[in-house]
């Protein structure tokens, strides 16, 4: 989820490092979500994985839709990403189970035309790759989670250009 919020006139939203352990994304940066229990829709989903990871209850947030969903191969799942607004400015409790550090992207930076970089990059430990990525609060955000924010980036982009 892209859980967006003003902080002093500037829009942020919150990434997450997950913790290292024995797995296709441990230590990787993601957008706050996981895998959807039985019965719930893309939207329950984000919420409640928004609760359990980082503690943005589902009330102080209001859901504007979702970007396109997408397979992502090295865990098997289908992904659409949900957009929402955070009322106010976060207070976060991460769990620590799932979440090693707290990340705050920042949307002007992320639009910026210098935003997208390339890099090689190691994927699953073993394979070397040049990536498209970007530079978050010192870390570097690749794979599913610079497709959604390079999808909401243009997104963004091209509604400042009309």
């Amino acid at each position: 989820m892209i859980a967006l919020y003003d902080l002093n006139g500037v829009v942020h939203f919150p990434l997450i490092k997950r913790p290292d352990y024995t797995g296709a994304h441990s230590g990787q940066i993601s957008l706050p979500g996981g895998k959807a229990e039985a019965g719930e829709t893309v939207i329950d989903t984000a919420l409640r994985e928004g609760e359990e990871e980082i503690g943005i209850r589902g009330s102080q947030l209001t859901v504007l839709g979702s970007l396109s969903e997408f397979f992502v191969i090295p865990s098997n799942f289908l992904v659409t990403p949900v957009v929402a607004v955070m009322h106010q400015v976060p207070k976060y409790v991460p769990d620590k189970r799932e979440v090693a550090r707290i990340l705050e992207g920042n949307v002007a930076e992320l639009v910026s035309e210098s935003a997208v970089l390339v890099k090689e990059i190691v994927a699953a430990g073993m394979f070397q790759m040049r990536a498209p990525h970007f530079e978050i609060d010192g870390e570097v955000v690749w794979g599913a989670t610079a497709m959604i924010l390079n999808e909401f980036r243009t997104i963004l982009r091209e509604g400042v250009a009309r």
